[in-house]
Parts: structure tokens; sequence; C-alpha cells
């Protein structure tokens, strides 16, 4: 059996505590948990990505097989704590319209804001190397918009989103 830690409104498996211990010791990002609200936090199969937001049981699932270092497993927590806050943006989007394009775009700008935020809150922790995921995101919505398209990350959204569309 897993141990699980509990710090505040978070609850996560007790591997995590490092990174969870690094979130909480910078207000600003305990102040983000706390926006949140209580949520879980699985070690999961991400479908090929390092974490996922799931709205539905207000779940953040994360594979650390696919993160480099601590610093990339906290920016991927912190870059799904600001999606977690765009929850009720998300349902919208994906409620809101039966046009794939339109949902996909509309998500895609959702968490584009995430990734800015993200970048933003990572200046304030400064363990080992500071390179993550978050690093280097486009200069604009166009640009992450384009790469998307072309990662896949678009496609997945369709498909996870808007199932029986075309």
């Amino acid at each position: 059996m897993t141990s699980i830690g509990n710090i505040g409104q978070l609850v996560y498996p007790e591997q995590l505590s490092p990174s969870i211990e690094q979130i909480y010791a910078k207000p600003a990002l305990r102040a983000l948990v706390d926006q949140v609200g209580k949520i879980q936090i699985k070690i999961a199969d991400c479908e090929g990505h390092p974490a996922k937001w799931c709205w539905g049981d207000k779940t953040i699932k994360l594979d650390p097989k696919l993160h480099r270092s601590q610093v990339d497993l906290i920016a991927s927590l912190v870059f799904e704590l600001f999606n977690a806050l765009q929850t009720a943006a998300l349902e919208k989007a994906v409620e809101t319209s039966s046009d794939v394009e339109k949902v996909v775009c509309s998500i895609e700008k959702i968490e584009y804001n995430s990734a800015l935020l993200t970048n933003a809150a990572m200046k304030l922790i400064r363990v080992g190397d500071s390179e993550h995921d978050f690093s280097h995101v486009s200069s604009t919505f166009n640009i992450h918009y384009a790469l998307n398209q072309i990662s896949g990350h678009s496609e997945w959204l369709a498909k996870a989103y808007c199932p029986d569309q075309k």
C-alpha cells in the first residue's frame, strides 16, 4: 500500500512529499493550492503526457517517469494547479460548442495561459538546474497553438474531449 501525504488541501502519494513541500514553501504557490481547493494527486499513466488535470474527480494525474528532474515534476504540478483553477472555463469550452476546432482552440488558450503563469511561478523556485518544461513558453498563442498542432497535443485534446466528433 502506498503511503499518503496530506498538506493543506492536497492529498498525494508520499513519494511526492519533497515536491509538494517545495510548492508549500512558497507563499504564492501555497495561495494557488488554497484557491484550487481540495484535490488529489495520483501517480498514473497520463497517455504520454507528464501530467493531466481530471476535473471530474478533482485529481491531478502525474507520471514521474516523464519528468527529467524534481524541478520538472514541480513545474507540471504547478501547471496542472493553474489548469485546475480554470476548471469552469475548461468545462465551458467543452460543453458550449460542437465545433471540434473551437473546443480545442479554447482549451489550448486556457493551457497557454496556465503555461505562462507556470513559467512566472517557477521563477520563485530555485532547485538545482532551473530548466523545466515551461521555461520556454511560446511568445504568442498562435505559435503555441501551431506547435501543439504539430506535436499532436491538439489532436489528443480533440480525441479526449470530442470523441464523437470528426
